[in-house]
């Protein structure tokens, strides 16, 4: 079956917005998705002009609840791209990010799951007409999500088996290898994790009155040999991810 991009396809109810950036992150959801009551598969729109650049959108039901995965494409504007489009199909009671992210606080662990509830642009700078740093000019500081959803994430850790550790993602167009983590660092000390989507994400469901959270899990340490560790790491940190989603749902969804 498939999915058509116009106004006059109405989805049903959707509980959540599941974005990953790559098939590798996506595929573990795309797996247990199954078909809507009476459907008999599970629905995909694939929209872009080759391999490369495609985005993707399945409709299905996760662990009981309706869930679009969309599969985005690497970095800030195709997140944000994605599920701009997706708000044009549906109203989602939440959008969830997936994957994989970059360890940054001293005590994160490659497998962790970073709870993320707020999140800034690392690479972003207008600090010389007054705004923080990692602002976008005439945006918020910063992105948060609701009490609901923290209320959530409060109970995630014994619904399923992997350490969460909540606080701020920050979110940049350049991989956190060991050439630019120094500075990401230096300019967020809090920040729990760094990827190259979640704030674009959450810009796009701010401005749309959308609730969401990160629950991407740790692939590296964003040190010496990042890119290594995420090759090696990538795989299993999404798996991980996908359990605590999965699990993040009913509770959210209660």
């Amino acid at each position: 079956m498939s999915l058509t991009l116009t106004p006059s396809r109405q989805l049903p109810e959707v509980d959540a917005f599941i974005q990953c950036a790559m098939v590798m992150e996506a595929q573990p959801f795309l797996d247990a998705l199954a078909p809507l009551p009476g459907s008999d598969a599970v629905e995909t729109l694939v929209v872009g002009a080759d391999g490369h650049h495609q985005q993707s959108y399945a409709l299905g039901q996760l662990e009981g609840h309706t869930v679009v995965v969309i599969t985005s494409g690497i970095g800030i504007a195709n997140a944000a791209a994605a599920v701009a489009r997706g708000l044009t199909l549906a109203t989602p009671k939440i959008v969830i990010a997936g994957g994989t992210a970059g360890g940054l606080e001293g005590g994160i662990k490659v497998g962790d799951v970073a709870g993320a509830i707020s999140t800034i642009y690392n690479d972003a700078d207008a600090t010389v007409f007054g705004y923080e740093l990692g602002q976008i000019p005439r945006m918020p500081v910063d992105y948060h999500s609701s009490q609901r959803a923290i209320d959530a994430l409060a109970k995630l850790g014994e619904a399923q088996p992997h350490t969460v550790r909540t606080g701020r993602i920050v979110t940049g167009d350049s991989f956190a290898s060991e050439k630019v983590v120094a500075r990401i660092r230096a300019g967020f000390p809090d920040a729990l994790a760094v990827d190259m989507e979640t704030c674009g994400m959450a810009q796009v469901c701010w401005s749309n009155g959308i609730d969401w959270i990160c629950l991407r899990a740790i692939s590296d340490l964003t040190g010496e040999g990042a890119d290594e560790d995420f090759h090696m790491n990538g795989e299993t940190a999404a798996y991980h991810s996908f359990e605590a989603v999965r699990a993040y749902l009913p509770l959210f969804c209660a």
